[in-house]
């Protein structure tokens, strides 16, 4: 199965504020590109 690129949207808290946030994901389906966005996520901020 070849990859497709999702937009994958969404916010985080930062500080005080909620800020919004976009990433490019090269995934077959759009769950995997979500699941996939929050593993990099996760493993960039140490959560």
């Amino acid at each position: 199965m070849e990859n497709q690129k999702f937009e994958v949207k969404g916010t985080f808290l930062n500080g005080l504020e909620w800020a919004p946030y976009t990433k490019i994901i090269a995934a077959p389906n759009a769950k995997q590109a979500t699941e996939r966005t929050f593993a990099v996520i996760g493993s960039k901020h140490n959560l």
